[in-house]
């Protein structure tokens, strides 16, 4: 069984629509399956309906992290795997299955953030709006088609720095891992906190390369309804909360996405950084101070 997630705001409920418009067409789906939308600010349309779906309205607005503890807290009760998704991304045929393939590991499909394709009619850029996509439903299938095409299906890509704007969490991993914590604010640094814990807890997180997808990107926060005193804010909490629970220099690595040569030298991380050992790299730098903290949340 799997839930799948998706959290609603007004500020982008038509991509939200089109985002479960594009889900339907090219997502199969099990019987037991169903597709949670988290109406986190009481937007959505009410005649509004699908098949296997179910609406949850928030008396009042939820961080990211509160809402994936939601939909977590509902699939525990079944044993069931999450998928948590963006609103702001359009489905291609075949999405899904690269990232069910294990459940040892969070997988996360492809996008135009990592890759650009471009063709004599639709080129796609790391930040989209709907104009720039519209009509171009059929070069996009094309795209994803190209791409997996050159993607194994089995190929999964670790990487130092990791967004979850759309992720499969099997239950295996969650029902060792806990929650997501919630102390980052309404959103960012929570995916890789969890990350990090999920490395730390033996599990990889890692891209399915043969997925691809169109994410329009930040259609939600900052290139939503978000005023730019307001991102400001919520950078600044986050990268504060995250910097004080793992230190500057997990901050610099994994938060940031940054291999400094400074802390890699420090901690003698080449190799662990080369094959991808990053539960060593969080142990070699976290403060002790932090670690000890750390465990103990974890153990709770």
């Amino acid at each position: 069984m799997t839930l799948f997630g998706m959290v609603n705001v007004a500020s982008s409920v038509e991509y939200t629509l089109a985002a479960i418009d594009s889900f339907y067409q090219h997502t199969p789906l099990e019987n037991t399956d169903q597709l949670v939308l988290i109406d986190n600010d009481n937007s959505f349309p009410t005649d509004k309906n699908w098949p296997a779906f179910m609406r949850m309205n928030n008396a009042t607005p939820l961080s990211f992290a509160s809402n994936v503890n939601q939909l977590l807290r509902m699939a525990a009760q079944n044993e069931a795997d999450v998928v948590f998704l963006n609103n702001d991304m359009i489905f291609t045929p075949n999405w899904l299955k690269p990232l069910c393939q294990r459940d040892d590991a969070i997988l996360i499909p492809r996008c135009n953030q990592h890759i650009q394709y471009n063709s004599a009619t639709f080129n796609l850029k790391p930040f989209m709006d709907w104009s720039e996509y519209a009509g171009h439903e059929q070069d996009l299938i094309a795209i994803s088609q190209h791409h997996a095409q050159a993607h194994a299906p089995e190929q999964i890509t670790e990487a130092l720095h990791l967004s979850f704007y759309c992720f499969r969490l099997p239950y295996a991993i969650y029902g060792t891992v806990g929650l997501f914590d919630e102390g980052f604010g309404p959103g960012g640094g929570e995916d890789v906190d969890y990350r990090m814990r999920v490395n730390q807890a033996g599990f990889k997180v890692a891209y399915a390369d043969h997925s691809y997808v169109l994410h329009f990107m930040g259609k939600s926060t900052w290139r939503g309804g978000e005023d730019a005193a307001a991102t400001q804010q919520r950078d600044l909490q986050y990268k504060t909360a995250f910097e004080k629970k793992w230190g500057a220099e997990l901050h610099q690595l994994f938060l940031l996405g940054q291999a400094d040569q400074a802390i890699v030298e420090k901690h003698q991380l080449h190799t662990a950084l080369a094959e991808h050992d990053y539960a060593k790299m969080i142990t070699s730098c976290q403060p002790k101070t932090n670690r000890f903290r750390n465990n103990r949340q974890r153990r709770h």
